[in-house]
């Protein structure tokens, strides 16, 4: 019990009475409020450039579960959603940049198929923009835009019309 309590003590750093001496007068954060788990949901459009992406219909939901890791001012954000007329699975990792509620970030997002094809489609850039709420101490949403696209150069092709929507709900731990 010792060596767990020793191992936490040199991860975290030592507890004094909630303050250190850089800290002036500001209390120490615990250690797991970096973590943030949530769920949401997922508007897919039907993609003009990316016709080989497995999503019935424009406007299809996806529904998802969302874990962040908060190293601020960045984030890492593993999400993975589940489009059920589809049948996909769209798992996706985001590095995001947040200040001051407004999210900017990169990732990649790839589609698995079940059904009668059962196999991995290709995986694709997204760039995501939004915005962060804060409604308690423990509880955000989000709302986002997202631009899913195959190359670094396709980026000239933007059009609004290719945008996924998604807003979530998240806790921090």
């Amino acid at each position: 019990m010792l060596a767990v309590l020793a191992a936490v003590e040199a991860w975290a750093g030592p507890y004094s009475g909630g303050r250190t001496g850089n800290q002036r007068g500001r209390s120490r954060r615990r250690v797991f409020w970096n973590h943030h788990v949530g769920f949401g949901a997922r508007s897919f459009s039907e993609h003009s450039l990316l016709t080989e992406r497995p999503i019935a219909e424009n406007g299809e939901w996806g529904y998802g579960l969302l874990y962040e890791y908060h190293e601020s001012p960045a984030l890492w954000q593993l999400v993975a959603t589940y489009a059920p007329d589809s049948e996909v699975l769209a798992p996706e990792v985001n590095l995001v940049y947040e200040d001051r509620g407004v999210r900017g970030g990169v990732g990649g997002i790839g589609f698995y198929q079940f059904g009668d094809v059962n196999e991995w489609e290709n995986w694709y850039w997204q760039m995501q923009l939004g915005f962060r709420f804060t409604l308690t101490r423990k509880v955000g949403a989000d709302l986002a835009a997202y631009h899913v696209f195959e190359s670094w150069n396709d980026l000239s092709d933007f059009d609004f019309d290719d945008l996924d929507y998604g807003v979530w709900f998240r806790w921090r731990l």
